[in-house]
């Protein structure tokens, strides 16, 4: 990486007149806002119980899936995924009505068991004490895909020709910071210990030390693409990698926020890409700091940083409490070149989000229900890929 009196206007229907669960139609309301979500948007729309019960469908939604009106309603929406993506589809229902809304790609079965990719933009509905969720269903055809593909592929080929240019140029300058920090800390850690202003220099030289080297390491990976060299995934340790991110940015999220990190004791390893992972890491701690304006009282600002394992994955989430996502971006988020910061580059998340790929797994955004961004990165465990 969401939607029962009838949504859908009695004549889209063609007439009939479906039944509310339990006998009982919602109200007017409702049905008003989805009509006029109907009219601006020419996307199939799904009505989804809590449960994932399809209670109403758009007329775009039974041209899309080839399926009778009747044959969707009273389905579960997990009955039209793949049976390998269904627990996944779950945990997304789960998200939409914990977060309030989700935007994923999947694949679909239309009639016939043929499989439909697809964009998913759910949202939880709240009528009368009863969650609802409202999923706009867009078909990712063949020949969208490509032009997309297409289209990002020149944007990128122009930047990996920069990126590979930049890369050379400052691994030298990386190389001289790297042995001068280091010999700084050598003279550092020669002192007498116990200082209390030495003590502070020799962390700040470890920590400078450990950014250049990072970054030796980010110019190496750049040329390495640029070239087609891949390297082998091998076992990481995510905690590892989280709390190198935190040592690397925390005084930049100390300006902004007060940070939370709620990692679980016993993580599994996950098969990746070191250090790489380590950056998507932290480009989700820097853009979660830079949610919150400069100057503003870190300690009514918060970044939480959970990781948890489940079900042979590891789970890490990014969350703040700032604005959140403009619901316009958001389902384009991961895409080159979009950001919602004016300085920004538009970069950082779909790099992550081709390292997460890479690495076999997903990473989705979301916004919270009382505000600020959730980005979730999923990862299969070494034992789970192998």
């Amino acid at each position: 990486m969401c939607v029962v009196k009838p949504l859908i206007p009695r004549a889209v229907h063609g007439g009939d007149e479906p039944a509310a669960p339990g006998g009982s139609a919602p109200g007017g309301r409702l049905e008003q806002r989805l009509e006029h979500l109907l009219a601006a948007t020419g996307d199939a729309v799904l009505l989804l119980s809590s449960s994932g019960e399809i209670l109403d469908v758009s007329a775009q939604a039974v041209s899309l899936y080839g399926l009778a009106r009747a044959d969707l309603v009273g389905k579960s929406i997990l009955a039209l995924r793949r049976p390998d993506t269904r627990e996944e589809g779950s945990q997304q229902l789960r998200r939409c009505l914990e977060d309030g809304e989700i935007v994923f790609e999947t694949v679909h079965l239309t009639a016939g068991g043929r499989e439909l990719p697809v964009r998913v933009s759910a949202r939880r509905i709240d009528d009368g004490g009863r969650a609802l969720v409202q999923s706009i269903i867009h078909p990712l055809s063949a020949r969208e895909a490509a032009e997309e593909e297409l289209g990002e592929t020149g944007r990128l080929a122009a930047l990996g020709a920069v990126s590979a240019g930049l890369a050379h140029e400052i691994a030298s300058p990386l190389a001289s910071l790297g042995t001068n920090v280091g010999l700084l800390l050598d003279a550092i850690e020669a002192l007498p210990p116990g200082l209390a202003d030495l003590d502070e220099a020799r962390a700040a030289a470890r920590d400078a030390l450990a950014g250049a080297v990072h970054l030796q390491e980010i110019a190496a990976a750049v040329r390495g693409m640029v070239q087609g060299h891949h390297p082998s995934p091998r076992a990481v340790d995510v905690r590892a990698e989280i709390e190198r991110a935190v040592r690397l940015t925390r005084h930049q999220v100390a300006a902004r926020a007060r940070l939370e990190l709620a990692i679980a004791p016993a993580l599994p390893l996950v098969e990746g890409y070191g250090h790489e992972l380590g950056q998507v890491f932290l480009n989700l701690l820097v853009n979660a700091a830079q949610a919150f304006p400069a100057g503003a009282p870190p300690d009514a600002n918060r970044v939480l940083v959970r990781a948890t394992a489940s079900a042979g994955e590891v789970v890490v989430e990014v969350r703040d409490t700032g604005p959140g996502i403009p619901p316009a971006l958001l389902p384009r988020i991961f895409e080159p070149f979009v950001t919602t910061k004016a300085e920004g580059t538009g970069l950082g998340l779909p790099i992550s989000a081709r390292i997460v790929a890479r690495s076999g797994g997903a990473i989705e955004a979301t916004n919270a229900p009382e505000g600020g961004a959730i980005f979730t990165v999923r990862l299969p465990s070494a034992r789970t890929i192998r």
